[in-house]
């Protein structure tokens, strides 16, 4: 499949890539905390909803041929967060509790905006 942005990315912290099965436990520790979705569900989500929520995030690229990366933090080797060209409100979707966190996202949206 031809997508319309580079599937995968690096900067010097991040991994931005496609969602993948094993993703589900990262991204429903994101969702699980009500700092990470109080601008988008407005709630702390169930495993289920996570997962239709990742799902969705995924699925996504193939309906459309881009989407959001996930944000897999290189020293930890696991997903942080998501961000992508179709959220452009970004910033207030990012604002997680954890400082290391939002640092990552700054430099992931720094890299996408790279690609306008």
């Amino acid at each position: 499949m031809s997508f319309l942005i580079p599937e995968q990315l690096e900067t010097d912290r991040l991994i931005l890539r496609m969602f993948r099965l094993d993703d589900l436990s990262d991204i429903h520790e994101y969702y699980a905390d009500y700092d990470c979705t109080k601008y988008t569900t407005q709630r702390q989500l169930e495993i289920h909803e996570s997962w239709g929520k990742m799902a969705a995030l995924a699925g996504h690229w193939s309906l459309y041929n881009y989407g959001s990366y996930a944000l897999e933090e290189k020293n930890l080797k696991r997903v942080i967060g998501f961000a992508g060209l179709d959220y452009p409100e970004i910033a207030k979707i990012m604002k997680c509790s954890q400082p290391a966190a939002r640092a990552n996202v700054s430099q992931a949206l720094r890299k996408l905006k790279s690609l306008w």
